[in-house]
């Protein structure tokens, strides 16, 4: 089984301070995220690339599995909105997530 609340995904940064990111608050940030950005790069190979209009060759962007959220939550004790910025490893998510649901449905199977 995964802890859902060990299971490390990524990285939030609050208040200036950084923290590891488990996955249960990483599906919470994800839900509450204003700003999503993902990661790209381009490729160095010539054979995906295309030409332009003038004759130059542009090389195809792909996404990385990083995604960077922001968003703001409200912190009762300051009286104020806290902006954070959380980074994701996409993968690493996904195949804590998928442990984490295999589990759950063992246990269910199991309690029933």
């Amino acid at each position: 089984n995964v802890d859902l609340s060990k299971a490390q995904v990524g990285k939030l940064i609050e208040a200036g301070k950084q923290k590891p990111l488990a996955l249960l608050e990483a599906c919470n940030k994800i839900i509450h995220a204003i700003k999503f950005v993902f990661e790209t790069g381009e490729t160095r190979a010539v054979k995906n690339s295309y030409t332009d209009l003038k004759g130059g060759k542009i090389r195809l962007p792909y996404l990385k599995p990083i995604v960077h959220l922001s968003g703001k939550r409200w912190n009762k004790s300051l009286g104020i909105d806290v902006s954070w910025e959380a980074t994701i490893d996409i993968e690493t998510f996904a195949k804590h997530a998928v442990v984490a649901c295999v589990g759950y449905m063992w246990q269910f199977k199991e309690n029933k």
